[in-house]
């Protein structure tokens, strides 16, 4: 649209929008053409899918593809004046992923210390997407992430640094895609953070499996660590590896 009303003007003699693409004014064109000796617009460029009212005051594009990014001007002559007023308008076309992004990759169950690797999915948009991970809502260091032209992948060792240093064992993360100001998509995993792994619970002091009870190496109930320690070494010495095995 022409911001200036042409209208206005009681004389206007000439008006005509032209186009050419971002950064190559060479190959600049005339798309409408208006003279004020007809008082008709004459559309130049049929092939551009255009649409104009009576005064060249609105130009619209239709079935907008790539081949109609670029810079669109009009330019106006005054009957009276003989002033030349220009207009220009930049159109960047835009293509959203069809679909919002997911996280893979993640566990539901983490230890305090243990590495996550999780990947963000994209689909494929013009301009690419910019892809952003967050923390339990905080933003990360950008030594964490790998970005590729569709997806993201972040890699960092859990720490209480990241549970806030508060009692939750909670770890929320979050991937957010974005393009420019025109699309915003997040997608959200929560996993549980343990401090211990109850896996490796260490055995009851003077407890030790019955393969150890031989040639003067018995555990006595009694015994405290360090004698089940020298105990199963002098085994060890004794017997060797392989007959524990």
């Amino acid at each position: 649209v022409c911001q200036r009303n042409l209208s206005s003007m009681a004389n206007l003699y000439s008006a005509h929008w032209d186009f050419w693409t971002e950064g190559n004014s060479m190959d600049r064109k005339t798309l409408i053409r208006y003279v004020s000796e007809t008082g008709k617009s004459r559309i130049v460029d049929a092939s551009a899918n255009l649409a104009r009212d009576s005064t060249v005051q609105k130009l619209t594009v239709l079935n907008v593809n790539s081949a109609h990014e670029g810079v669109y001007s009009v330019e106006v002559v005054d009957g009276d004046s003989w002033k030349v007023h220009t207009e220009k308008y930049k159109l960047k076309l835009v293509e959203i992923p069809r679909n919002p992004p997911i996280i893979t990759g993640v566990k539901p169950r983490y230890i305090l210390g243990e590495t996550v690797r999780a990947e963000c999915l994209s689909d494929v948009s013009r301009p690419p997407s910019e892809i952003s991970w967050y923390i339990n809502d905080a933003s990360v260091n950008p030594d964490m992430v790998q970005n590729r032209t569709t997806s993201s992948t972040i890699r960092f060792n859990v720490s209480e640094h990241h549970l806030h240093g508060y009692e939750q064992d909670l770890l929320r993360l979050k991937c957010s895609v974005k393009i420019e100001d025109v699309y915003w998509k997040t997608s959200v995993e929560e996993v549980t953070v343990s401090i211990k792994d109850p896996t490796h619970s260490l055995p009851a002091a003077g407890y030790l499996p019955a393969m150890f009870s031989a040639g003067g190496t018995s555990v006595a109930h009694g015994d405290n660590w360090l004698d089940v320690v020298l105990k199963v070494i002098a085994f060890v010495i004794m017997y060797g590896w392989t007959c524990i095995c």
